[in-house]
């Protein structure tokens, strides 16, 4: 992607995907990671 692109601001919708992405990662290693609340 070029940088021009990036100019652009992040939607919405694909900062909510990044967000789900980043907890199903955690959420694939509560096996070996418990998360202090």
């Amino acid at each position: 992607t070029s940088m021009e692109a990036q100019k652009e601001p992040v939607s919405l919708n694909e900062l909510y995907g990044l967000l789900l992405m980043q907890e199903a990662n955690q959420k694939g290693q509560d096996d070996d990671f418990l998360p202090i609340v």
